[in-house]
């Protein structure tokens, strides 16, 4: 029952099968100690795995929802109740087609009212406005630039640039007037 002078002589009376087990938690890499190649190869093995782990959950924290798919989504949500809505509406032979669309338009922009997002008193710091600013724009510098030099036109920058700096303004105009009401 022994593997290379490794486990047991004889299992007889040792109340075991005999199979030899690896003991993980002696497997830590310790340099110039003389140890075996094997528990060092084990050892870098288990680190390996551990930082492909931690790197795998570095990537999904870091992926960033498309705020364009978002709004999207959102959107079509929206829709898909306004059409259960009429759905039910035409279930009534009472209405009209048109009655059934003033209702339908009414109900749509009830919901989209209420999916607006909401004011808070809230104040942001710096690194939150930066993150909106970005999210809510996609005509940041860095795109402009891309963009602009594949079309060679230098007027792409300009409009963006002015565009996004209107966007700041507005939302810092908001934020500030928030921060009054306080």
């Amino acid at each position: 029952m022994s593997y290379n002078g490794i486990g047991l002589k004889s299992v007889k009376g040792s109340s075991t099968s005999g199979f030899v087990q690896r003991n993980a938690g002696d497997s830590q890499i310790r340099s110039g100690s003389g140890e075996s190649q094997g528990k060092q190869f084990y050892g870098r093995q288990l680190v390996e795995r551990r930082n492909e782990r931690v790197e795998k959950q570095r990537k999904v924290s870091s992926m960033t929802m498309d705020y364009a798919i978002w709004e999207h989504e959102k959107k079509r949500q929206i829709e898909i109740k306004a059409m259960e809505y009429r759905d039910e509406l035409e279930q009534d032979d009472n209405l009209t087609y048109e009655k059934i669309d003033e209702l339908v338009n009414k109900f749509r922009n009830n919901l989209l009212k209420s999916k607006q997002p909401k004011k808070s008193n809230r104040k942001y710091n710096d690194r939150e406005k930066y993150a909106y600013n970005k999210a809510m724009n996609p005509f940041t510098k860095e795109t402009c630039i891309i963009n602009s030099t594949k079309d060679k036109d230098s007027n792409a920058i300009d409009a963006a640039t002015d565009t996004r700096k209107n966007n700041n303004e507005n939302i810092d105009e908001n934020i500030l007037s928030e921060e009054t009401k306080d």
